[in-house]
């Protein structure tokens, strides 16, 4: 198939980009032997091939069983778990959205039949690229608003903790509507500037190439959030000044029963924080570089930002599946329930394997 006459940019072909006839049979491959890019696309298709839809469909089931454990039994759970479960929804569908819709079906699923299954939704219609352009920025952006949220709420619960220890789950649950609600609002300009349009004799599903602020706007706020991630780090930075006037000078068996509480949370947050932006950070680099190379016109070098940039959502994907661990690890009501839950399999199973 000669890959020149195809009219979209984006292809089956993608993840052979860089490769020579010998990986596959594609003559005319808009970038060819660059071993390098080659590589990376390589791996982009096996892991969103082979890996993804496993790593997927656990993470489906870890974000389901944590957000209805947490809704089950809201009365039993801290506050912010409030925020946690929202935010297990929002990665469900973005792992649905931007996993399935887009990684697998158009990168990894072509890699795997060398290119004879595929669905591309962004080469439907003009209408699907805007939809799902949209949907998945908004959900991401949902996602990491979310987290803001929650860490915004432990930074003034551990700052000003009279004001805000008490405060009833009634506010959370508002809060969460306002974060929902703003953040699709927030992506509505990447839904009216979306389309199909001309780059370089291609159609591409892609804002309007001379919408510049828009195109930046995305990358700083939209995927895994690079403004986002920023504020994180700097919650992160607070907490973990909390956390060392705590412990100065005193050990955490001397601190009261509230403390000990607000200390673990305290805990929990950094440490989920941490392992997010783990992967957000990289992700939201190589989303902007890749931006900034398609308002120069560096098609080449776009296409390898983006192409790191979602090797970086697999691995995002990946780092889900910690996230059970970690609430199961720091959060006593959850453990407990997890527990409850599992208990008659246990008891059902004892006397079979005796």
């Amino acid at each position: 198939m000669d890959y020149s006459s195809e009219k979209f940019r984006n292809t089956q072909w993608d993840t052979f980009e860089g490769c020579d006839s010998s990986i596959v049979n594609t003559s005319n491959l808009i970038i060819q032997n660059d071993r390098v890019m080659c590589v990376v696309s390589i791996l982009l298709g096996a892991m969103s091939g082979y890996l993804l839809p496993v790593i997927s469909v656990l993470g489906l089931i870890s974000n389901a069983f944590i957000s209805f454990v947490t809704f089950m039994k809201i009365k039993l759970m801290p506050r912010h778990m409030i925020y946690m479960a929202f935010v297990a929804i929002m990665n469900s569908v973005t792992n649905i959205a931007y996993g399935w819709l887009w990684l697998f079906l158009s990168k990894g699923l072509p890699y795997v039949t060398k290119g004879k299954a595929y669905f591309i939704i962004n080469n439907v219609s003009p209408m699907a690229c805007r939809l799902h352009r949209y949907i998945y920025s908004a959900v991401s952006t949902c996602m990491c608003n979310l987290l803001v949220c929650a860490a915004l709420d432990r930074f003034f619960c551990i700052y000003f903790p009279i004001l805000f220890n008490k405060l009833p789950k009634f506010y959370v649950w508002l809060a969460c509507g306002f974060v929902i609600l703003l953040s699709f609002l927030m992506m509505l300009p990447i839904f009216f500037a979306g389309g199909w349009f001309y780059v370089d004799t291609k159609i591409q599903c892609s804002s309007e190439p001379n919408q510049y602020a828009i195109r930046l706007y995305q990358a700083l706020f939209s995927n895994l959030g690079c403004i986002q991630s920023l504020m994180l780090v700097s919650l992160n930075l607070a907490f973990l000044l909390r956390i060392r006037k705590h412990l100065k000078g005193t050990s955490i068996r001397k601190l009261s029963i509230t403390d000990r509480r607000q200390l673990h949370t305290t805990v929990f947050f950094l440490v989920y924080s941490a392992s997010y932006t783990l992967t957000s950070i990289p992700q939201a680099i190589a989303y902007i570089i890749g931006r900034y190379s398609d308002i120069k016109n560096s098609l080449n070098e776009s296409k390898f930002a983006i192409n790191i940039a979602n090797l970086l959502w697999n691995l995002h994907f990946m780092r889900e599946l910690f996230d059970f661990f970690i609430y199961f690890k720091y959060f006593k009501t959850f453990r407990l329930v997890v527990l409850g839950i599992c208990r008659p399999c246990y008891k059902v199973k004892k006397p079979l394997k005796e």
